[in-house]
């Protein structure tokens, strides 16, 4: 009924009244109806007639002064008089619902109640009220004072007196509606009471849900922390791992230094006048060739090793052990091949000088023998003005399988440049043990560096490095305990490729009713090692 309100354009805002009831009841009389509140609607307020079957209904601003709209009409009222309140007497009882009217409005001056509206409060006893249970002389005398107090025009103030209430029936409507008002109260309070215990519930199960949330971001916090840590622990182990290989390798260094260190402090450095400290060792060697056609007087000899990671750390060791007008110069690549070595700038060297190589390592089972064999032609023959020694590829530790391919591989090299009187050929397997590898089985430590060091420079010393000849067996022989290997004695069998491949015809790598004879470990068919990608 509220959507079908018709809008008014103000001319009934006159026949508008409020009566309040205490300090916060009130109702409206509207052309002389009674109108108690229904709802808002958009800022204004809705009433609705007091009879409870009535579907009239007004719509009235915020002041309650004007009347805006109406919607229905007056129906089901029981003894309606123009001029008179309502009473319901549906229930046949004598003691019918009273209601309130408005009596003659105030003047301004007279008028100072707190709400301003300038109505007399005349009480209300609802339908329900207990009155109805009241002896009838109550009624009665409740009946003539309401109609006195509506309609005082109706009687004289002759009668004034006799329509007068009793005072002990006064006060007994006063106790009764106090008595009301109580009980309403203290619904009213229960009702409060009620709708605070829920909101404190609702605010307890609020504050368990935020705390539920907040602990699920913490525990997604803590997995990417948890995350995060573990990460930095693997890149810590990782460091720590590099750093004790690092460290064990110094170690080692340190003993060799420290070793090398005894020995220097050990070894005379000036000879005592009218002592002579020539031995037979030192007699067998100063009556050795010197390599090179050294000058009278310390000249600068530049000694360049080249190669792979084997050189790394060679230069300090090599350097403390040689004179001083030695100039050692280490290049090297992690990972080079023999093919490499014409990119390193080494400059040019007289003939005094000595180029060390260390390099092979990364083409065992991974480049041919024949390009190997040709890098290092093409490598001597561009540095054919100073001395080359060429050091052979050390074995691994405890790997027997790729060993034997490197035993095939520094074989070739030794048969390659064994009549070429500026290499000289070095083979470290003859002195190098189990103890002289790091962890990866691979390189050298400090000790193994030491040793090879030692080799070196046994070989390129002043008054240890010999000339090379081509023929004769004598020279061979000597040749031989340079290399530091075993006597030659003078019967050299031939060293045919055919006979070769007869011996190695068993090996199977090679292919079968084929004529792909095996070619020294290097088979181009099937090889296990060459996809190995290892970077020495």
């Amino acid at each position: 009924m509220t959507n079908n309100i018709t809008e008014l354009s103000g001319s009934e805002t006159s026949d508008l009244q409020m009566i309040t009831e205490g300090t916060k009841s009130h109702h409206l009389i509207y052309k002389g109806t009674k109108f108690i509140y229904s709802n808002p609607t958009n800022g204004n307020f809705v009433y609705k007639c007091h009879e409870i079957r009535c579907p009239m209904k007004i719509k009235v601003d915020k002041e309650r002064h004007e009347v805006l709209g109406k919607a229905g009409t007056h129906v089901n009222h029981a003894g309606d008089t123009p001029s008179s309140p309502r009473c319901n007497r549906s229930n046949g009882m004598s003691g019918g619902k009273i209601t309130s009217t408005p009596i003659i409005r105030k003047s301004k001056s007279d008028n100072k109640t707190k709400d301003g509206d300038g109505f007399t409060t005349v009480i209300d006893i609802d339908a329900t009220d207990p009155t109805r249970d009241a002896p009838p002389l109550i009624n009665e005398t409740c009946a003539q004072a309401y109609k006195s107090v509506i309609n005082p025009e109706s009687h004289n103030t002759d009668t004034h007196l006799e329509t007068k209430v009793p005072e002990q029936q006064e006060e007994f409507l006063f106790k009764i509606r106090y008595e009301e008002m109580s009980k309403l109260k203290d619904t009213l309070i229960d009702k409060i009471v009620e709708k605070e215990r829920i909101i404190v519930r609702q605010e307890t199960e609020i504050e368990t849900l935020k705390g539920k949330i907040r602990s699920i971001e913490e525990s997604a916090i803590q997995v990417e922390d948890i995350k995060r840590i573990e990460d930095e622990l693997e890149q810590t182990k990782n460091t720590t791992t590099k750093l004790k290989t690092i460290i064990s390798t110094m170690e080692a260094g340190w003993e060799v230094d420290k070793l090398e260190l005894e020995k220097i402090k050990s070894t005379p450095t000036e000879q005592q006048p009218g002592k002579s400290t020539n031995t037979p060792a030192m007699k067998k060697t100063q009556n050795k060739v010197h390599y090179g056609n050294p000058k009278p007087g310390p000249s600068r000899i530049t000694v360049s090793m080249l190669g792979d990671s084997h050189v790394r750390g060679l230069e300090a060791l090599l350097g403390a052990n040689l004179p001083k007008h030695y100039d050692v110069q280490c290049h090297y690549k992690p990972g080079s091949r023999v093919e490499e070595l014409h990119a390193f700038k080494i400059g040019k060297h007289t003939e005094e000088d000595i180029i060390v190589l260390i390099s092979g390592t990364n083409d065992v089972s991974k480049t041919s023998i024949k390009n190997v064999k040709e890098s290092l032609c093409k490598f001597v023959n561009s540095n054919n003005v100073c001395t080359i020694v060429m050091v052979l590829v050390p074995l691994r530790r405890n790997t027997n399988n790729i060993n034997s391919h490197i035993r095939d591989f520094n074989k070739q090299i030794s048969n390659q440049f064994k009549n070429n009187e500026k290499v000289i050929i070095l083979d470290p397997n003859t002195i190098l043990k189990s103890g002289d590898y790091v962890p990866d089985d691979l390189h050298l430590n400090k000790i193994g560096k030491g040793k090879l060091v030692e080799m070196i420079r046994d070989c390129i010393a002043p008054g240890t490095l010999s000339k090379k000849p081509s023929n004769t067996t004598q020279n061979k022989r000597q040749q031989g305990k340079v290399n530091g290997k075993r006597k030659f004695d003078g019967k050299r069998k031939p060293s045919s490729q055919n006979e070769y491949f007869e011996v190695r015809k068993h090996n199977r790598y090679t292919e079968h009713n084929t004529n792909n004879n095996y070619r020294s470990g290097y088979n181009h068919t099937y090889n296990r090692y060459n996809n190995h990608k290892v970077k020495y």
